[in-house]
């Protein structure tokens, strides 16, 4: 299992700008204005004319991609998140300005995501990413502390990603990292139904889809209790169908990748692959055809898509003597062979001591 989470979690994080993805480049915003606005939410500080009118020449700029469907290009700006003492007051603001944003929806006064909602939600993925790559020991004091500001935060984020916001969905991802506890509330709130309608839906955006199966690739890998929320919601054959949809046998389709270089295929296949580590999902995957789509992969694409589609097949059929679909592609067995034995070269196992599982 162990494996299999370091395959699937690959984390958010330095410098998030919201760059249109007007074919794979586009303008983005400076990143001293985004700076500029965070400061203004956190300290509730009034926008400035200057302000908005750089917003109205912004709006002018995005009409082709909505700002909350602009995937973030880079990890974070340690000037977006600001320092560390002023992470507490940012956290608040945020909050705030996500449950306004939410209380606006509920009143029918807001029918989109909002700017400020997008900003609140942005900070939140970078602030946590940049814990998340420094190793840092209060991580999950910090994932506590969102919770804490707003008991709402999760729905709230959740109602976001339900209308397509890739920057609400990357902070749930973020928010769930290595959190089981949350990826649990993340999964019962309503997760697993907002990610299976957007695979499902041919006109929602391509980074949408990345981001969902990035977040519920984090929620199998870090609560293995959610497997079974994850198939109760019919979520396998949805993520299967999407999958066999941009992979048709020839050739990948897919065009957007996140602010990690990942696209569908390498978040979709870490996230078969974890399930696939669970004895109890295997009639299910098999059944939605993950064996045949996961082999198509092994074919068309090579580092983890092939890695992680040739450990799952292996975990599915590996074990079955009638089962010839091993023998399709001979350098399935080698290919995981070698995945597991470069894993055990690099994390040696240790004796246990007494008294631990």
């Amino acid at each position: 299992m162990a494996a299999a989470r370091a395959a699937s979690a690959t984390t958010a994080a330095p410098r998030a700008t919201r760059r249109v993805l007007a074919a794979r480049s586009a303008a983005a915003r400076p990143i001293a204005r985004r700076a500029a606005r965070t400061r203004a939410i956190a300290t509730d500080a009034p926008a400035t004319a200057a302000d908005e009118a750089d917003d109205d020449d912004d709006d002018d700029d995005d009409d082709e991609i909505a700002h909350w469907l602009r995937c973030p290009t880079s990890l974070y700006d340690p000037e977006f998140v600001g320092a560390e003492r002023e992470l507490d007051a940012k956290l608040a603001s945020c909050a705030a300005a996500i449950k306004t944003w939410a209380s606006d929806i509920e009143r029918g006064v807001a029918t989109t995501v909002t700017r400020d909602a997008t900003d609140a939600a942005e900070w939140m993925r970078q602030a946590l990413t940049r814990q998340i790559d420094d190793g840092a020991k209060n991580l999950s004091a910090t994932q506590s502390k969102i919770l804490a500001s707003d008991p709402e935060t999760i729905q709230n984020l959740l109602l976001m990603a339900d209308l397509r916001s890739v920057h609400a969905t990357y902070a749930l991802q973020a928010l769930c990292y290595r959190n089981g506890a949350i990826c649990g509330k993340a999964a019962t709130h309503g997760a697993i139904d907002a990610a299976r309608k957007h695979f499902d839906d041919d006109d929602c955006p391509e980074v949408v889809k990345c981001a969902c199966a990035f977040l519920i690739g984090a929620i199998a890998a870090f609560n293995e209790d959610t497997h079974r929320l994850i198939a109760k919601g019919r979520l396998v054959p949805s993520i299967v169908n999407r999958l066999r949809r941009s992979c048709d046998g020839v050739e990948c389709v897919l065009n957007a990748r996140d602010f990690r270089e990942k696209d569908f295929c390498d978040h979709a296949t870490a996230l078969l692959r974890n399930l696939s580590h669970n004895s109890a999902q295997h009639m299910l995957l098999k059944s939605a055809g993950s064996v045949e789509v996961l082999l198509n992969l092994v074919s068309q694409r090579r580092g983890a898509v092939r890695i992680n589609s040739a450990c799952a097949i292996a975990n599915l059929v590996g074990r079955e003597e009638s089962d010839d679909r091993l023998t399709k592609d001979a350098t399935i067995i080698e290919e995981t062979v070698d995945v597991l034995g470069a894993f055990y070269t690099l994390v040696p196992i240790r004796p246990r001591s007494r008294g631990e599982r």
